[in-house]
């Protein structure tokens, strides 16, 4: 029968795995960020502790002894494999999250790129109209621009 006591104090390898996952998160946020660095090594120490007394809980209880420690059993290597796809799955998600991020930052600049192009591009028509306007008035001086007082305007 299955003992369940069994199944938690074979999850020691997973645990100490864990532990070494958070130590690694620890030592690539420690600069960054002095919250996330502290919280990392809290997990780390408590995945290492419970790791060692569920080792030595295995042992008391004799479920294995010291040289038959590291002969793993399937719950040791479901725990194990379990945090590993885990961890696989966490890498795979970290890794879109910042493609989607340098596709988001690339159309962003691109848009930026047409948003300037589009202002230049109205200035200088601006500029043309401008100019046409200020030659049409030069050509015909002698056109009022406001009908003199005393004239009837047909209208």
């Amino acid at each position: 029968m299955l003992d369940l006591r069994f199944a938690l104090f074979a999850q020691f390898p997973a645990l100490f795995l864990l532990a070494l996952i958070f130590l690694v998160n620890y030592l690539t946020v420690r600069k960054r960020s002095a919250v996330k660095s502290v919280l990392w090594v809290l997990l780390f120490g408590v995945m290492l502790a419970v790791s060692i007394l569920f080792c030595f809980l295995g042992i008391q209880a004799e479920f294995w002894t010291i040289k038959t420690l590291f002969q793993l059993s399937v719950w040791s290597w479901l725990g194990v494999a379990l945090v590993i796809v885990f961890v696989l799955l966490h890498l795979v998600h970290t890794a879109q999250k910042k493609h989607a991020k340098r596709v988001m930052e690339k159309e962003l600049k691109k848009a930026e790129m047409q948003k300037e192009e589009a202002v230049a591009h109205a200035r200088e028509e601006g500029r043309q109209e401008g100019k046409a306007e200020c030659e049409c008035h030069d050509v015909a001086p002698d056109i009022p621009a406001q009908p003199e007082a005393g004239s009837v305007t047909e209208g």
